[in-house]
């Protein structure tokens, strides 16, 4: 199980990459939805506006784990990668996927290293399995939660 520090900036990984998926959505569906509202476009407005919320509280809990507990950043940034590693074993040689992969593994290590605070996933190449992602992490991908709460 996570330590509760590690436990929270997953979970706002996780919104972050719900937020990156809303705003995907809604950029798609403006380019070429059918004009009318469709179901979820109020939520995934909501979610796509808090992305900079989230990106702020991110790096300020990446900068004080750095400080604090770097093996609990660590274990999440260990975690990024195995659902990145579990992914690009499904992709085929030569694929954009696979080079989406190398580009976000290099990003984590970065982080790692103190050279970045946030990892901009790529929530439209790369899928992350929902049941690895629950078995690493302690909570469904889609249902991060209130960070904190």
């Amino acid at each position: 199980m996570l330590a509760p520090a590690a436990q929270k900036l997953a979970r706002l990984i996780a919104l972050r990459r719900l937020q990156g998926e809303a705003a995907l959505s809604l950029d798609a569906y403006d380019r070429w939805g059918g004009g009318s509202r469709f179901n979820e476009q109020e939520r995934y407005e909501a979610l796509a506006a808090q992305r900079p919320a989230t990106e702020v509280a991110i790096r300020a809990l990446v900068a004080t784990l750095r400080e604090t507990d770097p093996a609990a950043l660590d274990a999440v940034i260990d975690g990024q990668l195995q659902l990145l590693d579990a992914f690009v074993a499904t992709q085929s040689e030569g694929s954009v996927e696979r080079s989406v992969v190398r580009d976000e593994r290099r990003a984590w290590e970065e982080v790692r290293l103190g050279k970045r605070d946030v990892v901009r996933q790529n929530t439209h190449f790369v899928q992350q399995d929902p049941d690895l992602f629950e078995q690493i992490f302690g909570f469904a991908p889609g249902e991060p939660g209130v960070p904190g709460a």
